[in-house]
C-alpha cells in the first residue's frame, strides 16, 4: 500500500525536513508523538498487526491502507501539513480499488512504427508481475507476455527494469 500511495502522491508537495514517513503498528509501548529520525518521520499507531496475517489478500490491502490512512492523518495533524494532497491521494487509491498497476516509463515504437511496446507493473500482495504489452498503432492490444514475477518490493523487482527497445519488427527486448 505504501508503494501505491507513494506513486499517486503529488510530486510537487514538499516538506521542510521530512523525506520519508514510517508508520509503525504497535499494541504496546505506543509513542503517540512522531519522531524525526534524520528526516524520516516515525509514528506509532495502535493496531494489531498479528490479525493482519489471518486476513485474505483483498482484506490485507484494505487493512494496511486504513492503518496507513490513520497514521498519515495523525502525522498530518502533528506537523500541520496541508490535508488536500493526502485526501486526494487516498481518494485516488480507493478509486483504483487499491490495485497498484501502472505502465512503466514510455512506450517504444517498432522500426515500422506500426506497433508499440509497453512494460506494465502489477504490484500485488504476494508478487510483483512485470509484463510486456505490444499494441497496434490504433492502441489495440496485440499480445501480452508475462516476463517475470518477483517479490513485491521495489528493491527486488526494480533491477529487472532497464531499457525497452525493438531489435527488429518482430522482436522487442527489455534489458536490465
Amino acid at each position: 500500500m505504501t508503494a501505491l500511495y507513494e506513486r499517486l502522491f503529488p510530486r510537487w508537495y514538499k516538506t521542510e525536513s521530512c523525506w520519508k514517513v514510517y508508520i509503525r503498528c504497535v499494541t504496546a509501548h505506543l509513542q503517540p508523538q512522531y519522531r524525526d529520525l534524520l528526516g524520516m518521520y516515525e509514528l506509532d499507531i495502535n493496531a494489531d498487526a498479528e490479525g493482519f496475517f489471518a486476513l485474505g489478500d483483498a482484506d490485507k490491502k484494505w487493512w494496511a491502507f486504513e492503518q496507513l490512512q490513520r497514521g498519515i492523518e495523525q502525522l498530518r495533524r502533528q506537523t500541520g501539513w496541508d490535508e488536500e494532497p493526502f485526501a486526494a491521494t487516498a481518494a485516488q487509491a480507493r478509486a483504483l480499488e487499491l490495485r497498484n498497476v501502472w505502465r512503466w516509463k514510455k512506450t517504444a515504437r517498432s522500426p515500422s512504427r506500426r506497433r508499440t511496446a509497453e512494460v506494465w507493473i502489477d504490484h500485488d500482495v504476494w508478487a510483483c508481475r512485470i509484463s510486456l504489452v505490444v499494441r497496434s498503432r490504433a492502441g489495440d492490444e496485440l499480445s501480452r507476455h508475462d516476463l517475470i514475477s518477483e517479490l513485491p518490493n521495489e528493491w527486488a523487482y526494480s533491477p529487472h527494469l532497464g531499457s525497452l527497445a525493438w531489435q527488429s519488427e518482430t522482436r522487442v527486448v527489455l534489458t536490465s
